[in-house]
């Protein structure tokens, strides 16, 4: 799409996209405070599943849960659904910058997602692709449930086809990997809502799997590990609830979204937390950062974060004491080795050209194309060779030049997709951890992709043998329903 107006409104960049469709943020073009997301259909053989995403959207206006339709609209003959814009983060986000959640705040986003979709059970309406990225929290921490795209009436045509499975892995039922006409799709969601619970308490999902295939056998035929087992202050009655609702058999599951709520709002008020009361001011504070002092960022720092849980805060100040005594250290000893240095070289010298500070790289930049090696690591100090005014060289202990490095390589991007998604994908005879479709970042050379799918019970596979340019992007794809 090159054009940046599509029907009454301005695009402003694309956040977004699938195999279905392109998701634009964009405006209205008389109102520009009316931020709006436009989901345009990519693919014209998804047109009859793109309108009953619309109009499962629809029936479910004035769902405060749920992601709310604004337009729907034929532009050039392109399929547009324009949907409430959410400024806030997904769930997905959150739990990636907050590792787990607590017990009680587990249970407010849990009981008001449930809330969000016993309605829309109540209309026959099923979503089959719960998971925490489509689950978001506005600014002011109200839960909305998005992405339609798969929804299901009890109604609707089949349009997945049977041997194939339609959802996420990590979060589909059992029976969903097999697909079937006669799936109770009401039982797939609750498995995914007890899906999302156990992560969040626990931090970890029930069941894990290099692929889809790994991930199906694991759910068909082990048991998870109890949430207690993994977490603590957790009670055998959410044990139950949880294990209740990721049971193998969807028989044993509960038999409704409100009777899952109704059991957690129970357990809720056992321990202590406001029954029905809404997740808003709780989420909120996590969405604006309000809650983030000593959250981890990143793995490392959550790892650090466990640890920390675990000892009890015990030996902070004295480890602390440590790092602040270490890094003096550092900097006295680097300060002596640069001052010896300039002795060396006549004492005088003033930096220049690129390493001095002030200039538009700092000296810490020079250091980095000079390759440092044992005893003859080079020192970076730009000094007086007799040579011309303002050149710098590098020296070592024996005199010998310092090697430059080599301009790092861009890599390039290897897009694999597949119809069916979710298809195994091997680069070079390796089984990756993501399932299509995935854009993998590959230093540029010669790779060997094999993309393998389970179609109707028959593994199904499509190799090719590409070339990967630095910063250009290649795609492997193949349809294995021709």
């Amino acid at each position: 799409m090159t054009e940046r107006q599509i029907g009454n409104y301005k695009i402003l960049k694309q956040i977004g996209v699938g195999g279905m469709a392109k998701v634009y943020l964009a405006v209205h073009k008389d109102v520009p405070n009316l931020k709006l997301v436009l989901k345009i259909l990519s693919n014209s053989q998804h047109a009859e599943r793109f309108m009953q995403e619309a109009d499962k959207l629809a029936l479910l206006d004035g769902n405060p849960n749920i992601c709310q339709i604004r337009h729907f609209f034929d532009h050039e003959d392109e399929l547009v659904i324009a949907m409430e814009y959410i400024d806030g983060s997904s769930l997905e986000q959150m739990i990636e910058e907050k590792d787990s959640f607590s017990i009680t705040e587990s249970l407010k986003i849990v009981t008001d997602l449930l809330g969000g979709l016993a309605p829309a059970h109540s209309q026959n309406i099923y979503h089959r692709d719960l998971k925490p990225g489509n689950i978001m929290f506005d600014g002011k921490g109200v839960l909305k449930i998005i992405d339609f795209g798969i929804a299901k009436g009890k109604t609707d045509p089949q349009m997945t086809i049977v041997g194939t499975a339609a959802g996420t892995p990590e979060y589909m039922a059992p029976e969903q990997f097999t697909g079937g006409e006669d799936l109770d799709y009401s039982k797939c969601d609750i498995y995914a809502v007890g899906t999302i619970l156990y992560r969040l308490i626990t931090g970890e999902l029930p069941f894990k799997g290099a692929n889809e295939f790994v991930l199906r056998d694991a759910k068909m035929f082990e048991e998870p590990p109890v949430p207690s087992s993994l977490a603590g202050n957790i009670s055998k009655e959410l044990d139950k609830v949880i294990l209740k609702a990721i049971d193998k058999d969807p028989g044993a599951r509960f038999s409704s979204m409100e009777e899952m709520r109704t059991e957690l709002l129970r357990i809720s008020a056992q321990q202590g937390g406001a029954a029905g009361s809404s997740v808003a001011e709780t989420m909120a504070n996590i969405v604006t950062g309000a809650d983030t002092v000593g959250i981890p960022s990143s793995p490392s720092r959550r790892k650090k974060s466990r640890a920390s849980k675990k000892s009890g805060g015990r030996g902070r100040k004295s480890s602390s004491g440590k790092v602040v005594g270490i890094v003096i250290g550092a900097v006295v000893i680097i300060a002596a080795a640069i001052f010896g240095l300039r002795m060396m070289s006549g004492g005088d010298e003033t930096l220049s050209g690129e390493g001095q500070p002030g200039s538009s790289h700092e000296m810490g930049s020079a250091t980095s194309d000079t390759t440092m090696s044992g005893d003859n690591a080079a020192s970076t100090l730009p000094v007086s060779s007799g040579g011309e005014s303002g050149t710098t060289v590098s020296t070592t202990a024996d005199e010998k030049p310092a090697v430059r490095r080599k301009p790092p390589v861009a890599p390039g991007i290897l897009l694999v997709t597949s119809r069916p998604g979710y298809a195994a994908v091997y680069i070079n005879g390796k089984l990756q951890d993501e399932p299509t479709p995935f854009r993998f970042e590959r230093p540029p050379g010669r790779y060997t992709v094999r993309i393998v799918k389970v179609v109707g019970g028959r593994e199904l596979t499509h190799t090719e043998t590409v070339t990967v340019t630095s910063g250009k992007m290649i795609k492997v794809s193949h349809n294995f329903e021709e």
